[in-house]
């Protein structure tokens, strides 16, 4: 109940993407917490998922195409496979187009190259240091890469993302941060 009040609140507010974690042994877990989502938000706005580099690129690819025959439309599955796997990256990609592959977070500047060049990434997310984000996300456009901004401490985020180009979302993690924040923006 708490869950479906948290998400059915962020709807109220006006946010318009939800992403949640998956990769539980049982893909019926994952299956019950994508419909609770839908229930909570009234299917508005977009669905991201985070399998926190839980499967191996063919398990990615099943899942993903399980989510899609149960009725759930994901925009983006982040960090699906082991992050410095560019090859089998690569390999979700191709073997689920109708999903877009969002990682690079856990990634070095060179490692975000590497995975850019292997074509490993639909969109590349970064977070962190603000001269590190800048240079990923300069990068990323000189590929034509989208970037997302991960969980980035209070507003700075933000700012960030209005400095760079192509970068269509950016992750509000609600942390206990409210003796700071009056209202998020």
């Amino acid at each position: 109940a708490a869950y479906q009040s948290f998400f059915a609140q962020a709807a109220e507010q006006g946010y318009r993407g939800f992403k949640i974690k998956v990769g539980h042994p049982e893909v019926d877990w994952d299956l019950n917490r994508l419909k609770l989502l839908m229930e909570a938000t009234g299917g508005r706005g977009p669905i991201m998922v985070d399998a926190n580099e839980a499967w191996s690129p063919r398990e990615a690819v099943r899942r993903l195409d399980i989510y899609r025959r149960a009725g759930f439309d994901i925009l983006w599955v982040e960090d699906p496979a082991i992050r410095d796997d560019f090859d089998g990256l690569r390999e979700i990609r191709a073997g689920a187009p109708w999903v877009h592959v969002n990682s690079g977070e856990y990634l070095d500047l060179r490692g975000k190259r590497k995975l850019i060049e292997a074509r490993g990434v639909d969109m590349l997310n970064v977070h962190g240091n603000i001269t590190d984000v800048m240079r990923a996300g300069w990068l990323a456009a000189e590929h034509g890469i989208p970037v997302t901004l991960g969980n980035t401490m209070l507003e700075l985020g933000v700012h960030m993302a209005a400095a760079l180009p192509e970068v269509p979302w950016l992750e509000y993690s609600f942390q206990n941060y409210n003796h700071l924040v009056e209202e998020p923006f």
